[in-house]
């Protein structure tokens, strides 16, 4: 429908505020396509503004943003009435309640820029660290010389990794002779912690 009102000249179309056409019907092509020259017509238009297009239409938006009660909805997924209406299933498919994966950041900051050369070798120790302790990790790149980084670790499969694990890639960091400085952030909602 959006390509139609995108492709049909505006002065053609006539509907009134209660949905129904008024004036000439308007016929579709039998090939389904529209002809070059109402395409290039259309692609010269500029588009409304959905600004404009929202005028007139805030009840409209506001009753969106309800639900069937006209109770104003909590886009948050951890909210408690959310979580009593959701069976154990529901909770791990959307990873929420018992189910909740938390991960943690990463920033590491070295001595001097390391290139390909240098931060290949400490990019595959620090992945086998994390194997080991089976997490992930994802992120820690950039534009080399590679002077900072930053990246997330996670637990490998469902679950989270422990206190202990963060504790161990802090120290793993700290430990290693070409970083200068390493810090680990707080546990996150792997799935819905960030805005």
């Amino acid at each position: 429908m959006r390509a139609f009102y995108l492709a049909w000249p505006p002065d053609r179309i006539l509907q009134t505020a209660s949905g129904e056409s008024a004036g000439e019907p308007i016929l579709q092509a039998v090939s389904a396509k529209l002809p070059e020259a109402v395409i290039s017509e259309s692609l010269a238009r500029k588009s409304p503004d959905l600004t404009t297009l929202a005028t007139g239409h805030g009840d409209a938006v506001e009753r969106d943003r309800c639900d069937f009660r006209g109770n104003a909805m909590n886009k948050n997924p951890m909210s408690s009435g959310r979580l009593r209406r959701l069976n154990r299933r529901q909770r791990k498919k959307l990873r929420l309640g018992e189910f909740q994966e938390l991960v943690f950041e990463i920033r590491v900051r070295f001595h001097q820029p390391l290139d390909d050369a240098a931060y290949d070798p400490f990019l595959d120790v620090f992945i086998e660290f994390i194997e080991s302790r089976k997490l992930a990790v994802g992120g820690l790149g950039g534009r080399l010389p590679l002077a900072e980084t930053d990246g997330m670790i996670s637990a490998w499969g469902r679950g989270s990794p422990s206190e202990e694990d963060r504790q161990a890639v802090l120290a793993w960091l700290h430990g290693h002779p070409e970083v200068a400085l390493a810090e680990v952030g707080e546990f996150v909602d792997g799935w819905y912690g960030w805005d």
